[in-house]
């Protein structure tokens, strides 16, 4: 698994000993890549790599990943899949496996080419970051988000339907049965609908908005009528 860790640019002198300097520069780190270790059979995780950086480019996470990869199969391990963010440097530092670059599924282990290397979205992630640009569509009325229709029975996408899901919908719900004892809109919590900058990595708040419960709004209320809400909630879900 990869992951990343924002901070403040700075330096800290502590016991004689100076931390905070990028890896691959001279100036301060900005961020810290961070490579662990997980158990596809059980509850090991371990921290491989911490890595301060400044600016990592796909070069570069390309190097350290291959490195990182060798090293552990050289210890004994095997490491069948890699599980980043899906952003487009990890994407672009995946590609490079191939020759030509070319993204896939699955590359070449750089420890044994027979050998697969599956390339992972993090799915944590992916449903993080939906949830975020739901939020931030504040110049929309009703904090639409577009997306076109999914035939989740055929598994195709018709891109000339397009249908929205109002995110005030959700927030004019919550305020209705704020007070009641029985909900439709079970977990969800006004923290879910107004996270601080900080909360909204944290991914038990985006299942409140996201999970099979909230599918359960399809039975006659309020909402009943918004389609649209709940077809994508029901995409989300899945």
């Amino acid at each position: 698994m990869v992951g990343v860790i924002h901070s403040q640019p700075l330096f800290v002198y502590k016991g004689g000993n100076s931390s905070g300097e990028a890896a691959n520069s001279h100036v301060a780190a900005t961020s810290a890549h961070v490579f662990m270790l997980q158990s596809t059979v059980s509850s090991f995780l371990e921290v491989v790599l911490v890595l301060p950086v400044r600016a990592m480019n796909a070069e570069s996470l390309h190097k350290v990943l291959k490195e990182v990869i060798l090293g552990l199969e050289k210890i004994g391990f095997r490491v069948p899949a890699v599980v980043p963010h899906n952003n487009s440097i990890n994407r672009k530092a995946f590609r490079m496996f191939l020759s030509p670059s070319k993204l896939r599924i699955a590359y070449p282990s750089p420890a044994d080419a027979s050998r697969p290397l599956f390339h992972i979205a993090d799915a944590v992630h992916l449903m993080k970051c939906v949830r975020n640009n739901w939020f931030n569509q504040k110049e929309n009325p009703g904090t639409n988000l577009y997306f076109p229709l999914f035939d989740l029975s055929k598994n195709t996408v018709h891109h000339e339907c397009i249908q929205s899901a109002s995110f005030n919908e959700l927030c004019d719900l919550h305020k209705l049965e704020a007070s009641q004892l029985l909900k439709y809109s079970y977990h969800l919590s006004s923290k879910a609908l107004n996270p601080r900058n900080l909360e909204r990595q944290n991914v038990k708040l985006a299942l409140q908005l996201l999970n099979e419960f909230m599918m359960m709004l399809c039975i006659p209320t309020v909402i009943c009528h918004h389609f649209h809400m709940l077809r994508r909630l029901q995409i989300l879900s899945q």
